[in-house]
């Protein structure tokens, strides 16, 4: 291993910790929790290394992480081991971080892509993404009802990471807004002496998603060892993977109505779990509607029969497979939503990174980081366009046409005029107009660093200061294709003129109209020229701009009989600023979505804080088996230009038995500020889903059933339906038209949380080492984003009339009205959270001749994870144990999780065996057998391997196969959940080869 390349400085003077820090340093396991230091009988001096643990300001003398805030460490080494070629596989391998936004497919908009981090499940936005201690830009453009200032981990130069720092449940009083689930502090390179080059290649064992990177990293130390520059480039590039090229995610599961069910206490589940599922209201080429309405009754039956057209344009005999409601059908020719569904996400990254300081002398030393980043994505396939009768209303219902048509084929016409048809309703899956149904998703980052770091002594006390300015700047843009509603409408509206040229109506009237018909029987009988008339590309640019101001100033206020009394004071000014562009397309509402608004927006902020560390014993003053304590405060005070005034306050404590047994806690009170996107997102259209309460399979459910029961029904006989008569709800299952934006009174979010923990490293087993650690956290005035199935929920679960009945409108029919949704954030919910991990590291003496072996176990218990978007209780969600089909607002959450790590170096070759399992998840936990046949997913259990061959000093080879065994997911995942690709690998076995060469 290269010294240079070690992650973390073995410079500590006790047992327990340099037995810890030789664990990190020879990359033992991705997770390591931060052991309580041991009291040490001299102090280390003072140099301009002197280093800051994360969730603190003061200066310690190594990198231990020793503090009474829970702490995680993932090794620099662990990237090259195991392939990692992107900071966010890394941090994804932590228990505590669950339901990340990954490159998984299905993405929205400006999301597409990126890497954003999730602690705990309680959302990305309640994480703290920081780079060398510093705040990093932003890159959320406020795709999909995700709001916050979340870090793209593609911005990241993965080959340059030397460790990752993670704080849980902490950090708003060191660091400000956003560190409510805790920070996760990525620690780069600072010095490096000589080059480096690293190349990657990777293939699945089915011979597709290729995955490929490549890194050159320079370095060298001038001016007698003053100064010190590092340059780095990092570049990946990944491939695309379809729910169709997989067996397991191509299947088409969903739970669907089960006809059998006759009540709520029969016994017989009254949704149950099939494959094959598919739309059989809009086929590929089109099928017939007397009507604009999906039921059954209103298909045009010809011959016998339904029809659809075929490729040639021809009306043949349409399969409409099991049908058993609107959306609802499986097998036969209808469209099979697996088919246009997205699993990973193809993502291009170029990171270019020069990081440097110069000692002006031996007290003040400036420092550089200089960082560019560019990232592409594409997501391959969704669904795109279409005109169907399950949409009622335009632009997206069935289109009207007569058999006077003149692309309708001879055929066609002539069987139609045969059976008595003069015009009809289309209903039409729209692939073959649009050039492509994917996202497209790009982005340019930069960023700049200046800094001033020095120290003094004075009156015998040692001190220090620091001054930085932070500059970042991220622009991007988000397009897909799109239908211009108004050409539409004129090139469907094709006739004859009187050459008999088939033309646009309103060339009739308009000869300078370039207008191309648009022939829209049959599969790919359209024109080039009427595509290009019809279609548009849609989308938006952005630009987040951050400016960063800080000033500390620290040091020794006393000396103590166990050691320094140590504070940090500073002054922080930041100013964040947003520009959002909607292209033209989108702007004047060309498409079928409203006119989306521009958005500019910007906030700063004035910060002071202070920090304190109270050693009472330690430094050899003991009290009996006391033989360590220590305390340390925080405070921070904010004054947000928007959000108005706030503060957070964090204290800690441990306390060493032995010097092998710590006990530590601390208890903190935080805060996250509204992002400007959840303040000033534009008013825009959208499509989505959502549970009806009212739905039959749910008006007899949830946690006032009887009140939502009454409620449902009441309003559905003022409307003239029948409220005894079942009602099955469009919108639970088919997208839906609505309206989302942001909202300028939002507040701030609050929290409080404690933390409790034991660390276990008996000097009489040396190298192995035992931590147990509890978080307790409660969110209020939680910024939430109603979705569509909470805005109804919080109707009917409560007394009406309520403000939330006014978001949305249910016509004469019980179904609500397509546009009548609202849906937005707002203060409303809590978050009741607990977790308990538990971890053990050992280096087992097996004795030099067989080299070393490492073993590592972490297991995580969520103890609870209770929601309510609301904030009133009735619509309390308990998320730990419920899964992957769940309308759950965090994503699949198992009560267990575990990783175990194995690692054996012996000379040139190191070998590691990686497993990851996962508890078996519920869909939801008010479902019983009466609900659904399935009512959950099994646990998933994934091993990984890696073999690295050191053939010289310079050169090495590894080879990595990650799930060994090609374990399947579960067989009752669903296509479009997007949730299973954080639980289960929907990839299948896979390789990696690579090489690293240094010179």
């Amino acid at each position: 291993m290269p010294a240079s390349a070690t992650p973390v400085p073995c410079r500590t003077a006790d047992r327990l910790s340099r037995s810890i820090c030789a664990a990190l340093a020879l990359g033992t396991v991705p997770w390591v929790p931060a052991l309580a230091q041991a009291p040490t009988t001299a102090a280390a001096p003072h140099t301009l290394d002197s280093v800051q643990v994360t969730g603190s300001r003061i200066q310690r003398q190594s990198n231990n992480t020793d503090t009474a805030q829970p702490i995680g460490v993932i090794s620099g080494e662990v990237f090259v081991e195991r392939g990692f070629t992107n900071a966010a596989e890394a941090v994804n391998q932590l228990p505590e971080v669950i339901g990340s936004l990954s490159d998984a497919g299905d993405q929205e908009g400006g999301q597409t892509g990126k890497q954003f981090v999730n602690l705990f499940n309680l959302g990305s936005e309640r994480t703290l993404t920081l780079v060398n201690g510093r705040r990093f830009v932003g890159s959320n453009a406020a795709g999909g009802g995700q709001g916050g200032n979340q870090v793209d981990l593609n911005n990241i130069p993965a080959s340059l990471i030397d460790r990752i720092e993670v704080v849980q449940a902490t950090g708003s009083a060191v660091y400000g807004s956003d560190a409510v689930a805790g920070v996760v502090n990525i620690i780069l390179k600072s010095k490096f002496e000589g080059a480096e080059l690293d190349a990657q290649t990777g293939l699945s064992d089915r011979g597709d998603y290729e995955r490929h990177a490549f890194s050159l990293t320079g370095g060298t130390g001038f001016a007698d060892g003053r100064g010190s520059v590092v340059v780095n480039l990092d570049w990946s590039k990944s491939g695309a993977l379809v729910a169709a090229d997989r067996r397991w995610t191509s299947r088409g599961f969903t739970f669907a109505p089960n006809p059998a069910n006759t009540s709520d206490s029969d016994g017989i589940p009254a949704s149950v779990g099939r494959e094959d599922h598919r739309m059989s209201e809009h086929p590929l080429g089109g099928t017939l509607y007397t009507a604009p309405a999906p039921l059954a009754q209103f298909r045009l039956n010809v011959g016998g029969g339904p029809v659809r057209f075929d490729h040639t344009g021809s009306l043949v005999p349409y399969d409409v497979g099991d049908y058993v409601q609107p959306a609802y059908a499986f097998g036969g020719d209808g469209l099979k939503i697996s088919e246009f569904t997205s699993v990973r996400t193809p993502v291009e990254r170029h990171v270019l990174t020069a990081l440097g300081h110069f000692d002006l002398t031996d007290r003040v030393r400036l420092s550089a980081e200089v960082m560019g980043a560019e990232m592409s994505a594409y997501e391959p396939i969704n669904q795109g366009a279409y005109n169907s009768a399950l949409l009622t209303t335009q632009p997206n219902g069935a289109l009207r046409f007569g058999t006077d048509n003149p692309f309708l084929s001879d055929q066609a016409r002539d069987l139609l005029t045969a059976n008595g048809v003069g015009s009809f309703w289309l209903s039409r899956f729209h692939t073959d107009i649009l050039p492509a149904s994917g996202v497209s998703s790009r982005s340019r980052t930069q960023r700049g660093v200046l800094a001033l770091d020095g120290n003094f002594e004075a009156a015998g006390r040692y001190f220090h200061w620091n001054a930085s300015a932070n500059f970042g700047r991220n622009e991007g843009g988000f397009s897909s294709y799109g239908i211009l509603q108004q050409n539409w409408l004129q090139a469907i509206d094709a006739v004859r003129d009187g050459s008999g040229n088939i033309v646009c109506r309103v060339a009739l009237t308009d000869p300078g109209s370039a207008c191309a018909p648009l022939n829209l029987f049959g599969i790919g009988q359209s024109s080039q020229a009427a595509r290009d008339y019809v279609t548009g590309v849609f989308g938006a640019q952005y630009e987040t701009r951050q400016n960063n101001y800080q000033v500390n100033f620290g040091g020794e206020l006393a000396e103590l009989p166990a050691g320094s009394l140590n504070f940090v004071t500073g002054w922080e000014y930041r100013k964040e600023f947003s520009d959002y562009r909607p292209f033209e397309t989108s702007a004047l509402g060309l498409g079928r979505s409203a006119p989306v608004a521009a958005m500019r927006g910007e906030y700063d902020t004035n910060e002071l804080y202070a920090e304190l560390l109270v050693p009472v014993l330690g430094n050899g003053v003991a009290l009996g088996p006391v033989t360590g304590l220590e305390f340390d405060g925080a405070y921070r005070t904010v004054d947000n230009s928007l959000a108005g005034d706030n503060e957070a306050v964090s204290a800690g404590m441990r306390l060493t038995l032995f010097e092998d047994l710590t006990l530590r806690g601390t208890w903190n009170k935080t805060f996250r500020a509204p992002s400007l996107y959840e303040l000033f997102l534009p008013r825009s259209m959208m499509t989505g889903t959502g549970v009806d309460p009212c739905d039959a399979r749910y008006i007899d459910t949830g946690a006032n059933a009887s009140l939502r029961g009454s409620n449902c029904r009441a309003e559905l006989a003022a409307l003239g339906v029948d409220p005894n008569a079942p009602l099955n709800s469009l919108i639970t299952n088919v997208p839906t038209e609505m309206y989302t934006g942001g909202n300028a009174a939002l507040k701030n979010e609050l929290a409080e949380s404690w933390t409790a923990g034991i660390v276990y490293a008996p000097r009489q087993m040396p190298g192995l080492s035992l931590v147990v650690d509890h978080v307790e956290m409660k969110i209020k005035d939680a910024i939430s984003y109603f979705d569509a199935a909470s805005t109804m929920q919080a109707c009917y679960d409560q007394p009406m009339p309520n403000p939330y009945c006014g978001n949305f409108e249910r016509g004469p029919d019980g179904q609500i009205v397509q546009g009548s949704m609202q849906v937005g954030y707002t203060n409303a919910g809590y978050v009741d959270f607990g977790a308990t991990s538990f971890a053990a590291n050992y280096r087992l003496p097996i004795g030099d001749r067989f080299g070393s072996l490492d073993l590592g176990l972490n297991v995580m218990k969520m103890r609870k994870l209770l929601v309510s978007v609301s904030g009133l209780g009735f619509d309390e969600y308990d998320a730990v144990g419920t899964g992957l089909l769940s309308s759950s607002l965090l994503g699949p959450t198992p009560e267990y999780q575990a990783r175990f790590n194995a690692r054996w170096e012996n000379g040139p070759v190191t070998v590691n065996w990686n497993t990851q399992w996962y508890d078996a998840v519920v869909y939801d936990h008010s479902y019983t057998i009466e609900t659904r046949d399935i009512l959950g997913v099994p646990s998933t259990i994934k091993h990984d391997a890696s073999v690295q061959y050191a053939l010289t000093d310079r050169l090495s080879l590894r080879f990595i196969v990650n799930n060994v065994f090609d374990r399947e997911p579960p067989v009752n995942i669903a296509v479009g959940a997007g949730a299973y690709n954080d639980l289960s690998d929907v990839i299948g076995r896979y390789y990696f080869a690579g090489v690293n060469y240094r010179f």
